[in-house]
């Protein structure tokens, strides 16, 4: 009876749920800068469920929530402490390195995308410069890769305890007094550093857009950053600028 009522209403609410859920993950993948194409099929695999209907009825439900889909991503990017094999070359995992398989190259995180942990990343030998380090999926990297594929290098996260990743973020809100004040505040608080920050305002619209460059540890961090300046009074989005 209670048990044929409670299950009457879970069936009831479950398309609701369900599409409650595929819009939030969409939302905060979207926010990460990641696709849900890419992710999907490891999320299937770590919270053990058998089609992406089920992760999206869960989180719909309340039964998963966005801080553990952030945490299972964040997680893949920990390496295990031993020599891994990379481009045909045994390399180690170095605590003190950021990127694995460049050796003694000289080497740079390519500001066109900004790859955080965990994402894969592949390494570009430039003239002069060394490996540049893209998300695998950048679009420059494509058509780097297109004219010149013998310069693409496997490379892998390394496990840098205390790294830091830099990162932009594009924030929208309603212009307003002690805008960029809060936002900077709030950075602040979570002892953030500034690299740069960009105000644009437009007076005929009343908003303002505001490009900031931070560095951060993981997707974990850039996660729950953009949630919190998301709700700030007046902002209408934080998302990772790509």
């Amino acid at each position: 009876s209670r048990a044929k009522v409670r299950a009457w209403f879970k069936r009831q609410d479950a398309g609701q749920n369900r599409q409650a859920g595929r819009e939030m993950l969409d939302r905060e993948l979207g926010r990460l800068g990641l696709t849900v194409a890419d992710e999907l099929p490891a999320l299937l695999e770590d919270f053990r469920m058998p089609d992406a209907d089920a992760l999206h009825l869960a989180l719909g439900a309340g039964e998963l929530t966005l801080a553990q889909v952030t945490g299972a991503i964040q997680r893949r990017s920990r390496p295990e402490p031993r020599v891994r094999e990379q481009a045909g070359t045994a390399v180690a995992a170095a605590p003190a390195e950021r990127v694995e398989g460049i050796g003694d190259l000289m080497s740079s995180f390519a500001r066109c995308c900004n790859p955080v942990p965990p994402e894969p990343i592949t390494g570009y030998v430039t003239v002069g410069r060394g490996v540049t380090v893209h998300r695998s999926n950048c679009g420059n990297l494509a058509r780097l890769a297109a004219r010149a594929p013998e310069r693409l290098l496997q490379v892998g996260w390394g496990g840098a305890a205390g790294a830091r990743f830099p990162v932009e973020i594009a924030v929208h809100a309603m212009d307003r007094q002690g805008l960029v004040r809060d936002v900077s505040q709030l950075l602040a608080d979570e002892r953030v550093s500034i690299e740069r920050m960009q105000t644009r305002t437009d007076a005929a619209e009343g908003t303002a857009d505001i490009s900031v460059r931070i560095s951060v540890s993981g997707l974990e961090e850039l996660s729950r950053l953009l949630a919190r300046i998301g709700a700030l009074p007046s902002v209408v989005s934080a998302r990772r600028r790509v």
